[in-house]
């Protein structure tokens, strides 16, 4: 019986550990150390304009802020809070989608204040907390845990929940100037770090397993069976095996609901007795077994993921494309990150825009990007302004890359648009669904494109990289038809060329 009890006991400390490996590693350590706890004040006025936003890439825990912003007429501030985006930890830089709330604040209107991640993107441009033009306004905000709360001119808002319980800070400004006249932030450590800690829940697990003992002493008056801490085990591998919080830490409600549904199902095999309890253990067998298949693993994963507090990237990822970092808050900004630094809208000179994603442009080295080397062939031919954009997208297709040009980079106003089609484009799926793009749907985007440069007087080129399949070669061609140059890579073609090439066709576009 002891050995039942010793059995049952390890495996409750070994549930939760389990547990406490949803916490992403390194990340308590690492907020324990970079999260600021000193007061910050600002000692200069601070211009925010479109293109020119404000950023303080720290991160911060618990705060109370206090700020002086002075909106110009027609403008709208977004201030980015909770703003989590990739970065290395351990000299390995983890992949995902940015995370941020926003508080937007408008000299044009009046209306709420708060928008999530995904409101402040695909929303209204307008609306905001109205202040008075011209005209400085104190603005406060407190972040406890993930619930932040502001005053703006008077005008208290609403409690907003954050995805996160720590991050950076940031402002930016649309339809005009805005001006910071002061800026004073009281740092502190993220509230209750001790939560996360992996000793909370390992011991935690165990007190779980001696909890199922207590109870089945005194409900059979027999010591609790090692089947019940195998199942238990089981239950808690089953939901959290395939759960990804990348650098979040997990709702505590969460993992207090998962703990429970494992000591429920760990109490219910030691009050069984007999034919009853086998039957039950085979059922948890069966459900551990199912998850173990693609679509119910994913169910699953998805079910608990949203439970321990993940957010929902997939309509950010829609448009993004998947792990698309900082793309969210650089496009709210009207910015755009190149291998050689920040970009915004203001125009100097002729600009190209590559659409086709990093795959297609960045294979090597920085300064083998297509990108630059086409830069650099502008302004050698039409002055220091000339430029050549790219999205910065790590798997990019077409669709994608319309989307997200349209939606977030029209403002760019591009000469020349290169619409490349991929080698990766026609590729299946990792998660086995249908093919992102077939000749018909790119058949499709591309008549978009095409009536899009017509309508605005812009040149299109477009790119057909190697490997790209044959069907979307063709369907591809017969929707631009002939007046579209289009320029078709090879295996043998130093990349170097690529960028020659590009400029020689769209060279009788820019005069």
């Amino acid at each position: 019986m002891r050995i039942s009890l010793g059995i049952l006991v390890a495996c409750g400390l070994a549930s939760g550990w389990l547990l406490a490996r949803v916490v992403p590693d390194g990340l308590a350590e690492q907020c324990h150390r970079d999260v600021v706890t000193r007061p910050f004040e600002l000692t200069r006025q601070v211009e925010v304009s479109e293109g020119n936003w404000f950023f303080l890439p720290q991160l911060w825990g618990d705060f109370e802020l206090l700020l002086d912003l002075e909106v110009g007429p027609g403008a709208a501030v977004d201030i980015l809070l909770r703003q989590v985006e990739p970065r290395y930890v351990d000299d390995v830089q983890v992949p995902f989608t940015g995370r941020f709330s926003t508080l937007r604040i408008s000299s044009d209107g009046d209306g709420a204040g708060w928008r999530s991640r995904e409101a402040a993107l695909f929303g209204p441009v307008g609306g905001g907390v109205g202040v008075e033009p011209g005209r400085a306004a104190t603005v406060w905000i407190e972040g406890r845990g993930k619930t932040l709360t502001a005053n703006v001119g008077g005008k208290r808002q609403p409690a907003h929940a954050a995805d996160d319980v720590y991050g950076m800070l940031a402002m930016v400004a649309r339809g005009g100037n805005a001006v910071i006249k002061s800026l004073k932030i009281d740092a502190r450590p993220i509230a209750g770090e001790w939560m996360w800690w992996r000793a909370t829940w390992i011991c935690s697990g165990g007190l779980a397993a001696v909890l199922v003992a207590l109870v089945s002493r005194l409900l059979t008056r027999r010591r609790a069976d090692a089947v019940a801490g195998v199942v238990m085990l089981a239950t808690v591998w089953t939901l959290t095996r395939s759960v990804e919080l990348p650098l979040m830490f997990p709702a505590i409600e969460g993992v207090v609901v998962v703990l429970t549904g494992a000591v429920v199902t760990g109490t219910l095999l030691a009050v069984l007795r007999g034919r009853a309890q086998w039957i039950m253990s085979a059922v948890c067998a069966l459900g551990v077994l199912s998850s173990l298949g693609g679509a119910a693993d994913r169910a699953v994963a998805g079910r608990v993921a949203a439970l321990l507090g993940a957010s929902d990237d997939a309509e950010v990822e829609h448009v993004f494309g998947p792990d698309s970092g900082e793309q969210p808050s650089k496009a709210l900004g009207n910015l755009i990150r190149l291998p050689n630094g920040l970009v915004s809208q203001q125009k100097r000179g002729k600009r190209a825009f590559l659409l086709g994603g990093e795959w297609l442009y960045n294979r090597g080295q920085p300064g083998e990007h297509v990108g630059l080397q086409l830069g650099a062939l502008l302004r050698g031919s039409y002055g220091a302004g000339a430029d050549a954009l790219s999205l910065p997208t790590v798997d990019g297709f077409s669709a994608q890359q319309w989307r997200l040009f349209d939606g977030f980079y029209q403002g760019f106003s591009p000469d020349v648009l290169v619409f490349g089609v991929g080698a990766t484009e026609g590729a299946p799926r990792s998660d086995g669904g249908p093919l992102r793009t077939t000749a018909s749907s790119l058949a499709a985007t591309l008549r978009t494109v095409v009536e899009d440069c017509q309508a605005r007087g812009r040149g299109l080129v477009l790119l057909l990289d190697v490997g790209a399949p044959q069907s979307l070669r063709d369907a591809a061609r017969a929707a631009v038809g002939g007046a579209v140059p289009v320029v078709e890579l090879t295996d043998e073609l130093p990349r170097v060329d690529v960028a020659r090439r590009l400029f020689a066709a769209m060279e009788p576009l820019l005069r």
